[in-house]
């Protein structure tokens, strides 16, 4: 019986030794968000506290007498716009990149060049376990692309085939009414922020590997959004092949 038991511990150290190593994904962070409805042409974010070689994607829904495309400063990083889609005609949804290996803690700086706004809203996620390749995170975003509505409850951005399963879909979507926005199926929302005059509302979301980023809503509204896919890290262990055995 002793001897049944040493072989039997020494099968399940063997077993252990030759596993796969833990199954790693694309995780999301929200880092912060927030609204302001004071007439100004720029706005200052809560303070944030980046990790190195994560990707941040910051989304602006801003509203204006014109539209308006915004920059922004911070954190040591270089902010680079993606995709800016304007809605409605005096409203625009933007999302912006970053990347670095030592950012600083504190807050982001969103300036509109001169352009006061009427109304702005933001977020700001983290992204972990993404390509890092390329410069202020080049490498991790691969595609984007923005769609508006016309006085509708829903709004879908459809993006092209991914390059690998394992990569994200991540969508920004504004709209003009102040009410809840119903993330579509399947997908986890991020955050969720609005600014009652004018009346607007600001939702992040995410997915594994999905190119129709979808949202709803109860309003008849004008909306705009943005999306994007975003690169798994090149080499690490797919989470979304968790089921596969080893050598697969």
């Amino acid at each position: 019986m002793m001897k049944l038991r040493v072989l039997v511990a020494i099968c399940w150290l063997l077993l252990l030794a030759g596993a796969p190593p833990a199954a790693a994904q694309i995780t999301v962070t929200s880092l912060t968000s927030g609204a302001d409805t004071t007439d100004a042409d720029s706005y200052v974010t809560a303070s944030i506290s980046p990790t190195g070689n994560r990707l941040l994607l910051l989304c602006v829904v801003n509203t204006g007498t014109v539209a308006a495309s915004p920059t922004a400063t911070g954190n040591g990083l270089t902010w680079v716009t993606v995709n800016n889609q304007t809605w409605g005609v005096t409203n625009q949804t933007s999302i912006l990149r970053a990347m670095g290996a030592s950012p600083s803690s504190g807050a982001v700086t969103i300036d509109f060049a001169g352009n006061t706004r009427t109304g702005t809203a933001w977020s700001i996620t983290q992204f972990a376990n993404v390509d890092t390749s390329g410069t202020d995170g080049s490498g991790a975003v691969v595609q984007s692309n923005g769609g508006s509505e016309v006085l509708s409850t829903t709004a879908g951005i459809t993006l092209n085939a991914f390059g690998s399963p394992d990569n994200i879909a991540y969508g920004c979507l504004g709209i003009g009414v102040q009410e809840n926005i119903t993330p579509g199926a399947g997908f986890t929302e991020v955050q969720e922020v609005g600014y009652a005059t004018p009346g607007t509302e600001l939702e992040t979301e995410w997915q594994l590997n999905q190119t129709s980023v979808v949202w709803s809503w109860t309003t008849l509204a004008t909306a705009g959004g943005v999306a994007v896919e975003i690169a798994f890290a090149a080499g690490g262990v797919p989470g979304s092949r968790l089921l596969l055995g080893a050598g697969q």
